[in-house]
């Protein structure tokens, strides 16, 4: 089922399959639609990354001797969520561990998903409790797709990704499986922008280091812009496939994909988070749609 929320700005749709925001209109520019429409080579839009993100190597993880399989980016997109509030101004959905995440991730927890807007802006938080009674190991991220071009009077060079910062980040490289490799590249070098031509696309690729606020994906000939708050992230990944489909993804991760030389230990993973039983965990990212 489709939830709605709009003020004088923004109006906001969110799927309660996997939480996933749906739909972004921006109200001062004609109702335009600035997330990416689920089409083509990619059929997904926002969709929630727990109890991991990326690829577990040879698709599996062990604890405590027992073995456990499970598809790229864990299970949270795949299941109803449950509408717990709803407001003029926010949406809060929740899920439960059960019989079913048991057999796929063996800690009992809470995850409880919310979408407040404010102005122009729409912050999405993730509320991650413990609810068992051991440390509970996890991974959290959201995985947007934004509209690029805006619309179909612009190509995709007419855009820029630009940091707010000039950036010295590093590249952390992946093989074949998607797992991390270990290698960690310089990337940027000091430059703020990084153009839709670079060499990285069409591949999906991931950033450590990055000390940006923001990211935002800017329309040079108007600047329109569409703004990613990454609230200090330890991880940015990047997706984008010009002149095939028109999107780009800016993902700010609490977590990272399997490494190539895994000991299949979720404890072992990039940027693992970590919570005490009854502890709750707080993640969230703020998208400003805008013109400078």
């Amino acid at each position: 089922m489709i939830y709605s929320m709009e003020n004088d700005f923004l109006k906001v749709e969110v799927n309660d399959e996997g939480a996933q925001l749906w739909n972004i209109y921006d109200k001062k520019d004609g109702n335009a639609p600035r997330l990416w429409q689920g089409e083509k080579v990619w059929n997904e839009r926002s969709p929630l990354l727990f109890p991991y993100i990326g690829c577990l190597k040879d698709g599996k993880f062990i604890e405590e001797g027992i073995t456990y399989e499970g598809a790229p980016h864990g299970f949270a997109k795949t299941v109803v969520h449950q509408l717990k509030e709803q407001s003029e101004d926010h949406l809060v959905f929740v899920i439960h561990s059960d019989e079913s995440t048991i057999k796929q991730y063996p800690w009992p927890f809470e995850m409880e998903t919310e979408y407040r807007i404010q102005d122009n802006r729409l912050t999405w938080t993730a509320r991650i409790t413990n609810t068992g009674e051991r440390e509970m190991p996890f991974s959290i991220g959201i995985h947007t797709g934004y509209m690029c071009p805006f619309d179909t009077k612009y190509a995709a060079s007419d855009y820029v990704l630009r940091f707010e910062k000039k950036e010295n980040a590093v590249h952390l490289r992946h093989n074949e499986n998607s797992n991390l490799t270990g290698e960690e590249i310089p990337f940027l070098n000091g430059e703020d922008v990084l153009t839709l031509d670079h060499e990285q696309f069409p591949n999906s690729f991931m950033l450590g280091n990055v000390v940006s606020d923001y990211i935002q994906i800017e329309e040079l000939p108007t600047g329109r812009y569409s703004r990613v708050y990454l609230k200090g992230a330890p991880v940015a990944a990047f997706w984008a496939q010009p002149g095939n489909a028109d999107y780009v993804c800016i993902q700010p991760w609490y977590g990272a994909p399997d490494s190539a030389d895994s000991d299949y230990s979720l404890w072992s993973k990039r940027a693992v988070q970590k919570a005490e039983p009854g502890e709750t965990k707080e993640y969230s990212q703020t998208i400003e749609i805008g013109t400078l």
